[in-house]
C-alpha cells in the first residue's frame, strides 16, 4: 500500500490504473477505460473481466457488482481504473491486508456508477504461496475481518453481530 501511494503521490496523470509488477494489462485495456471515463465523466471505477496465469489459468469467476454483494465479497481486482481526485479525496490505499478491497469499500458509495467491461483486460499471476491461492492463516484473516470492519464502521455496524469470519476476499456472515 506504501509503495503504491507512493507511486501515485509522484504521477500526474489524471486517470490512475494500479498494477503489480507480476500482473499484466491486455493492450486495449488503458483505450477502453478511458474511453469508458470520456462517454461517462460521473463515473467512479471502470475494469474489464480478468483471466488467472502462472500457477493456475482460466477466467475469475468474480460476481456481477452490487452494493449488497460487493460489501460481503470483493469483486473488483486491484487493477482498475479510477480517478485522481478520488484517490486524493480519501486519501489513498491503508496498509491493511486486502488493501484493494478497503480502498474501494473507501471509494465506492451504493449510487456510485461502476462500469465492467465484458471482456478480459486483465491476467493476475497466482503463486503457489499467494494468499488469493487457497493458502489461510487463522490469526491473519481474523485480523482482517476486524481491520476491514473497523475502517468501514459505517457499513458494518448493522451487521456487527452477525459477522462469523473472514475468507479469502470474502466476509462471511449468518444467512450468507
Amino acid at each position: 500500500a506504501a509503495a503504491r501511494n507512493n507511486g501515485i503521490r509522484h504521477s500526474d496523470g489524471y486517470f490512475i490504473l494500479p498494477l503489480d509488477g507480476d500482473d499484466i494489462l491486455c493492450p486495449s485495456y488503458l483505450e477502453k477505460a478511458v474511453s469508458r471515463f470520456m462517454l461517462y465523466p460521473e463515473a467512479t471505477l471502470v475494469y474489464g473481466k480478468a483471466e488467472l496465469f502462472g500457477d493456475r489459468s482460466g477466467g475469475v469467476d468474480l460476481p456481477e457488482l452490487s452494493w449488497d454483494s460487493f460489501i460481503w465479497e470483493n469483486c473488483i481486482y486491484c487493477s482498475a481504473m479510477y480517478k485522481r481526485s478520488d484517490f486524493e479525496a480519501i486519501g489513498g490505499y491503508r496498509d491493511v491486508l486486502m488493501e484493494d478491497w478497503d480502498f474501494w469499500l473507501s471509494l465506492l458509495k451504493p449510487d456510485s456508477v461502476v462500469y465492467r467491461y465484458d471482456d478480459v483486460l486483465f491476467r493476475y499471476r497466482v503463486r503457489t504461496e499467494s494468499l488469493g491461492s487457497g493458502a489461510s492463516n487463522k490469526e491473519i484473516l481474523e485480523a482482517t475481518t476486524t481491520q476491514i470492519c473497523e475502517n468501514h464502521k459505517e457499513i458494518y455496524a448493522p451487521y456487527q453481530s452477525k459477522i462469523l469470519y473472514f475468507g479469502i476476499s470474502k466476509l462471511i456472515y449468518e444467512g450468507y
